[in-house]
């Protein structure tokens, strides 16, 4: 057996969650682990939309010299952006260059270095897309290059890009065989790579990957009509128009778009179904009635621009020609808000009337308020981080038992790879109260209040071991009345005297046990020397009682 390696590199963040009941074990290792993933992606996504434009910058710093036919052009197209550009380059504009690079189309990347070295386009399509990120300097982010990154954020980190479900960690090799989600990359370096000459297997999982996170990044733009990322204070959704709209056209599209994606009416919903009907939802109609606009002209913008497709029950959104406008850029200098009294909605553009209500609706106006200030503060804080999250209990299988034990203290066999395996939080139930070995804890978490003054001792002990210095215990009581009389009396559970023991003589077992352990010192007397393993047995089966609460 190889030797064992041990994660030394990233910080200790180790919990156990105790729980009564197996199921609620369960229920909590993957809810856990669930909303954790959905956090990293919007601390991911808010990171990137501050980043993007400014190794925007970095890549042109690096790649067009001043005096060049592209910094002439350049200074013609965004002078503004020129200013930046010919400004002197900092030290980490090399790798905030390669970070952009990388995040680009690769068609759209090989036309950007044309442009730079001054050669015509082999691919008209690309380079209007390239000259129209240079025109629209700062502007809309595209949701397709914050994807990639954000993939790239979450990969690096150990973390299932496609989320904690079972479709996203397991792909199946052949029928009635699953193999795991990391076997498509090569860990051996500093940064996960594919692997290479990949099977179709492989392949095929990445881009079903690509698609659950877009999935996911839909939520986090659009998580509840009044909680969106606009109504947060952060952005708003919109898409890269080229035709030139009025503004009144463009705010009411980007409406529909809100519309849309509030209702998870997009390509990479569960819900989509491919069909050829494109036409517009009742409730985008209702609204350009209440506005007074033509169907027909935003139809046509969703449509032109590929932001709407058809759907086997109408029109549904294409995520990948999306675009974030991100706050101060733009319109959204003037710090203004607009939102509905009646549904709370609100909004960074004047969209005249409220598209959430089925009635007419004015808007209020008003000052931005950012309600985004945990994620604000975060992402000036701490990257990304894994939290994988497994149940142990008393059912989980007993090869899988050890293993899961190891991976929460950060000890790794063979070719175990710490940044994948390593386990961050168990959610265990009373059988893990004693007798089990899971290392040193700062904290410990009880998503019910335990049946008795012994069980709570035997869980909060578990944190503050080895020498700690400070420990946390955090007791949750749901609505259910054991856990509601001693939400009121918690004195009661934390300093009432435990209850005597007590010998049950009706006990069968009991009565086995007890004869078994005198049976066996009475035989162990004979012999002085045996006299110690002797002691270590009775302790053993003294400990199996006890256990049970009796002696």
């Amino acid at each position: 057996m190889a030797p064992f390696q041990t994660e030394s590199t990233a910080p200790s963040r180790k919990l156990v969650i105790f729980s009564d009941s197996r199921q609620d074990a369960a229920k909590l290792a993957a809810g856990m682990e669930r909303d954790h993933f959905r956090d990293m992606v919007r601390l991911a996504l808010t990171k990137k939309i501050e980043s993007y434009w400014e190794d925007f910058i970095s890549f042109l710093c690096v790649e067009v010299a001043p005096g060049s036919q592209a910094a002439l052009e350049l200074q013609a197209l965004n002078p503004e952006l020129h200013a930046m550009v010919i400004a002197t380059g900092h030290a980490d504009d090399k790798p905030a260059h390669d970070r952009f690079e990388a995040s680009l189309d690769p068609q759209i990347s090989n036309e950007a270095l044309r442009w730079v070295m001054g050669r015509s386009p082999t691919n008209p399509k690309a380079r209007d897309a390239w000259m129209a990120l240079v025109q629209e300097y700062p502007g809309p982010v595209p949701i397709r290059s914050l994807r990639d990154n954000i993939f790239d954020s979450l990969l690096a980190a150990g973390i299932c890009p496609g989320g904690s479900a079972f479709t996203a960690k397991r792909y199946k090799i052949q029928r009635g065989q699953w193999d795991w989600w990391h076997q498509c990359y090569d860990w051996s370096g500093n940064t996960p790579k594919k692997q290479i000459n990949a099977p179709q297997t492989q392949r095929s999982h990445i881009d079903r990957m690509y698609e659950q996170l877009t999935a996911e990044l839909m939520y986090a733009l659009f998580p509840h009509i009044a909680r969106t990322i606009e109504g947060l204070g952060q952005g708003r959704v919109s898409y890269i128009p080229t035709d030139s709209p009025s503004q009144a056209i463009r705010s009411a599209t980007e409406a529909v778009i809100r519309q849309l994606g509030v209702r998870r009416l997009h390509r990479y919903a569960d819900a989509f179904r491919s069909g050829s009907d494109n036409s517009l939802r009742k409730v985008n109609t209702v609204y350009l009635n209440h506005r007074g606009l033509r169907d027909q002209d935003i139809h046509q913008q969703l449509l032109t621009h590929n932001v709407g497709i058809p759907s086997a029950n109408g029109i549904v959104l294409d995520p990948d020609n999306l675009a974030v406008i991100p706050m101060n850029t733009g319109a959204e200098t003037e710090q203004t808000s607009y939102h509905c009294p009646h549904c709370n909605a609100r909004f960074l553009h004047d969209v005249e009337v409220c598209p959430e209500c089925q009635e007419r609706r004015e808007l209020v106006a008003g000052p931005v308020r950012n309600d985004f200030d945990y994620y604000t503060l975060l992402t000036k804080g701490p990257q990304v981080f894994r939290m994988n999250s497994e149940e142990l209990t008393g059912q989980t299988d007993k090869d899988e038992r050890p293993r899961r034990q190891r991976w929460f203290q950060e000890v790794f066999l063979g070719d175990e790879i710490p940044q994948i395996h390593g386990v961050d939080l168990l959610s265990v139930t009373t059988t893990m109260e004693a007798g089990v070995d899971i290392g040193s804890l700062n904290a410990v978490m009880m998503a019910n209040m335990p049946p008795r003054r012994f069980n709570y001792q035997q869980r909060v002990g578990r944190a503050g071991r080895r020498a700690a210095g400070v420990s946390l215990a955090v007791t949750f009581c749901r609505g259910r009345s054991h856990d509601d009389f001693y939400y009121v009396r918690p004195e009661k559970m934390t300093g009432d005297p435990p209850p005597p023991p007590y010998v049950d003589l009706t006990s069968e077992s009991i009565f086995k046990r007890v004869l078994i352990k005198e049976v066996l010192r009475q035989a162990f007397l004979s012999d002085p020397n045996l006299q110690l393993s002797a002691t270590v047995t009775m302790s053993m089966v003294s400990s199996a009682a006890s256990q049970t609460g009796q002696l």
